[in-house]
């Protein structure tokens, strides 16, 4: 197994039909050095805690997230001295830092934005006597699982490409819809409580990666599910309004410092304990070497369901970020994930 300086860093997925659990096995060299930023994220307006902040340099393997009180931990490679931290939440105006100017027991406050309709595209509508229809956007297919894991960042997430994959029999989706609800499949669970974190975001349209938020409020989603099964948020009060249906839906591992602490350890004592049934592997992912370890019987955290299907890889399309402020990247895993929607009729709109 491989170790960054104190901490693990790994993303893992499992087939259901299987034993193996696979663990992708992230490094920072311990000859680095570098620096551990501890701090608190406050409201500018209340003075209270801001928790679940994201926290992080932009695109880089730096990233965490605020504790439910508001402070946060972060270790900082010296070779990113001449970078910035950006401090983000939804419903805040976003703050950079230069890495060099940061001081002990760094306090962040945080400008609330105010609420503009305009900004998530709310629409007034008058009330039909005809019962609008919804539809169900997604990938339903499951037959693996997957987590990220980091002790030392957080913030990690997965996206689905939401799209209108049938118009033969979803005809009145090609104009404008409403989002009326999420869903995402926990495979399976090991804490008490977990708290996840849904977003929409937009497509962006010269990467095709996931854009901009268009939500402009968090909305957490706090389960004590233990088994798997399917998790649904509730949208429709935010009446948010798409012009088309090309959006990812969003999904982020909500994990405080001990908690992560906690995962890693039993990870760490379960490979004391059956050192047969761990073992290390490489893969091949876009011409990198990728080194993983296999766990044979065990796993723990909250992992979402996915698809490594056929039909799931040629009709969908997810990402992941491995940390707040990481870059997205293709995932061989297709999230299980679904979006309810309504078309808007044009005639309706005000």
């Amino acid at each position: 197994m491989r170790f960054r300086i104190g901490s693990f860093n790994w993303a893992f997925s499992s087939q259901l039909t299987g034993y193996w659990v696979s663990l992708l096995v992230g490094l920072y060299s311990p000859l680095l050095a570098q620096s551990t930023v501890s701090g608190l994220v406050l409201d500018k307006a209340s003075n209270q805690p801001v928790p679940y902040a994201n926290i992080g340099i932009v695109g880089s393997p730096i990233g965490t997230l605020s504790n439910a009180n508001g402070s946060f931990q972060l270790l900082l490679p010296a070779h990113y001295l001449t970078d910035s931290l950006l401090i983000s939440h939804l419903g805040y105006t976003p703050q950079s830092i230069a890495v060099r100017a940061i001081k002990p027991n760094l306090v962040i406050t945080l400008q609330p934005e105010p609420i503009q309709l305009a900004a998530i595209d709310v629409l007034a509508h008058r009330k039909s006597s005809r019962k609008s229809k919804r539809y169900v956007l997604g990938n339903k297919l499951a037959n693996s699982s997957f987590i990220v894991i980091d002790t030392a960042q957080a913030g990690s997430a997965m996206a689905l490409l939401i799209e209108n994959k049938f118009p033969q029999s979803s005809a009145k989706l090609s104009g404008p819809i409403r989002i009326e609800k999420a869903a995402v499949q926990i495979y399976s669970n090991s804490f008490a409580e977990f708290k996840l974190r849904v977003r929409l975001l937009t497509r962006d349209s010269l990467t095709g990666l996931p854009g901009r938020d268009l939500l402009h409020q968090s909305v957490i989603l706090t389960s004590r599910r233990q088994q798997g099964g399917w998790l649904e948020a509730d949208l429709s009060s935010f009446g948010i309004h798409i012009p088309e249906v090309k959006f990812f839906i969003v999904f982020e591992w909500i994990l405080d410092a001990r908690d992560r602490r906690l995962l890693a350890d039993q990870y760490q004592q379960f490979a004391l304990a059956h050192p047969e049934q761990v073992r290390t592997d490489t893969t091949l992912i876009k011409g990198k070497v990728v080194p993983y370890t296999h766990w044979r019987g065990y796993q723990a955290g909250t992992a979402f369901s996915t698809s490594t299907l056929t039909y799931s890889l040629n009709n969908y399309q997810s990402f992941c970020r491995h940390n707040s402020q990481g870059s997205w990247q293709r995932s061989p895993h297709i999230l299980s994930a679904r979006v309810f929607v309504s078309p808007i009729d044009s005639h309706l709109v005000n």
